[in-house]
């Protein structure tokens, strides 16, 4: 329903009812929410139902089977879903020469005869005979429902599961979704250090949404950017909660997740939120894959991988010693779990882990662990005046291991490494500047002009529009009837799409990162160069 037509209702009613005003103002309010896309939450049975409604499968685990044709083939019903052939609304859509029929609760239950294609005709359905539809192919008059229609074959729960869903499908509308807007969040810190980072970042997504709405919108749709100032703290996670609630965003582009990536992605997923080009280093990558979380590029742990993969191909073969350093928390512990699993592999012959509290790195206690260098792989990823620590206290004791680092983590420091460490680091890199076009870069640089921005954190604002192209492109190719379902389906067929300004995307059912690769670098300390020395790819 449009804005337009719940303004009206409110017009009639303030024009009648100046002795009640407080109903005008509920239905203003009413009017307005409704505009927007707020909606009453799912019960725990529709969500269930939902879920069987849109993959096919049982949130109890049980399992569902799709029986076609004559023979009863039978098949897993994931393979088809109720959502595959009538729409992710119900309505049903013309594909093959096959027109699924409508399936929402008001259509299934008109009350009158329906004249269906064949000259076939139905009362309306009730539970029950719903029920013999889904499971036995029969319509309530007892025809035979076109052979292309599965029947089904689950328990007693789901089968309720399912009839309660359809009974909301057709108010089942996605928050932030209207006849005129797509509301779209993003999780941002607005204080601190990490204050004009933020401020960075929501600026050129505010510069690239503003001129698509000066250029027309989406299919007649403005987006409209709303931001949770955030900074990581134990009231994250209730903080993006109570935000999703009140702002009732479609999806979030380019969250600045650091520091809070489980609770926050977590809260994501359990909303069913798309999110696309987190700010992170650690992807929440699992198998499943969470459904709606789409990352860029490949985060610390696969640049792990990626390291210790090369150290055993062209360093030091089997029986690898392996030495880990990073701050206690998320660092140590899925860098950590990334460089085992990758040892498992590669034969190392020991993992030893060490964290210490972020900003306390003591170097001269950390090396004091570890007096044998003969063999050993160092990978530190620390911030880059820790590095610069750790290796001026390793010159002094004379402690020579190769030493592999994050490039995303260094910055000028490598290159005041001491001389004796030529040749014995080795960075890695989630892109190659040649992955980016002049043609993007200069489109960024003139967005960034005519909106006087400023660019002091450039990879983070590339990151966060790239994310945002991404997001237009899928919309674009999701056409006019938008969905979160489509829109996550849509996603999963890009295959090396280029936004110019990082290497080109490929997302998958089960690939939720879209440039995985990672270069391999090593660091030429007397001519001041990085040299590529390989390039790794994720096995996904």
């Amino acid at each position: 329903m449009q804005h337009s037509g719940h303004a009206g209702l409110a017009d009639v009613v303030l024009a009648r009812s100046s002795r009640a005003p407080w109903l005008c103002v509920l239905l203003v309010l009413l009017a307005v929410a409704m505009s927007l896309g707020a909606q009453v939450e799912l019960t725990p049975q529709e969500k269930r139902g939902k879920q069987i409604f849109l993959t096919g499968t049982s949130p109890s685990g049980k399992p569902i089977v799709a029986r076609l044709g004559e023979e009863s083939v039978e098949v897993p019903a994931s393979t088809l879903p109720c959502a595959g052939c009538h729409g992710y609304d119900g309505r049903g859509r013309a594909e093959g020469g096959v027109v699924p029929s409508a399936i929402t609760w008001e259509a299934l239950t008109k009350p009158y005869q329906v004249a269906l294609p064949g000259g076939r005709r139905r009362p309306p359905y009730d539970e029950v005979s719903l029920r013999a539809a889904i499971a036995l192919g029969l319509d309530p008059a007892g025809n035979a429902l076109n052979p292309a229609m599965p029947r089904y074959g689950f328990s007693r729960e789901d089968m309720a599961d399912l009839i309660a869903y359809l009974k909301r499908l057709s108010a089942d509308l996605d928050p932030g979704l209207s006849d005129h807007t797509i509301r779209i969040g993003t999780v941002l810190p607005d204080a601190g250090p990490l204050g004009e980072l933020g401020a960075e970042v929501r600026g050129i997504l505010q510069a690239y949404f503003d001129e698509l709405n000066a250029a027309g919108g989406l299919y007649e749709r403005k987006l409209e950017l709303r931001t949770l100032p955030l900074l990581p703290g134990p009231g994250a996670e209730q903080a993006v909660r109570d935000f999703l609630t009140r702002e009732q965003v479609f999806a979030l582009i380019a969250p600045f997740t650091a520091g809070m990536d489980r609770a926050i992605m977590a809260v994501l997923e359990e909303r069913q939120v798309p999110t696309i080009g987190a700010l992170t280093l650690y992807p929440q990558v699992k198998i499943p894959v969470a459904r709606y979380s789409f990352y860029l590029m490949a985060g610390l742990p696969d640049q792990a991988r990626a390291l210790l993969d090369y150290a055993a191909t062209h360093l030091a073969g089997a029986g690898l010693e392996v030495v880990l350093i990073a701050p206690e928390g998320e660092a140590l512990e899925t860098i950590g779990a990334a460089l085992e699993q990758q040892c498992q592999k590669r034969n190392c012959r020991m993992l030893h882990r060490l964290g210490y509290r972020a900003g306390a790195l003591s170097p001269r206690q950390v090396l004091a662990r570890f007096p044998n260098t003969e063999g050993q792989l160092c990978f530190f990823f620390g911030t880059g005046p820790e590095t610069a620590a750790l290796l001026a206290e390793a010159d002094r004791i004379g402690w020579l291991p190769y030493l592999f680092f994050s490039g995303s983590l260094l910055g000028k420091e490598l290159w005041e490494a001491p001389a004796r460490f030529h040749d014995r680091i080795f960075l890695s890199y989630p892109m190659a500047p040649q992955e980016q076009t002049q043609a993007a870069l200069q489109q960024f640089r003139e967005l960034v002009q005519r909106h006087q921005l400023t660019s002091k954190h450039l990879a983070f604002q590339l990151s966060a529009l790239a994310a945002a192209k991404i997001f237009v492109e899928a919309v674009r190719r999701a056409g006019r009837e938008l969905s979160r379902e489509k829109l996550v389906d849509t996603l999963e067929s890009f295959y090396k799409y280029e936004t110019g300004l990082l290497p080109p995307v490929s997302f998958g059912p089960n690939q939720r990162i879209g440039a995985g690769d990672v270069y391999v670098v090593r660091a030429d300390l007397e001519k001041r160069q990085l040299i590529v020395a390989s390039r790794w790819s994720a096995p996904y």
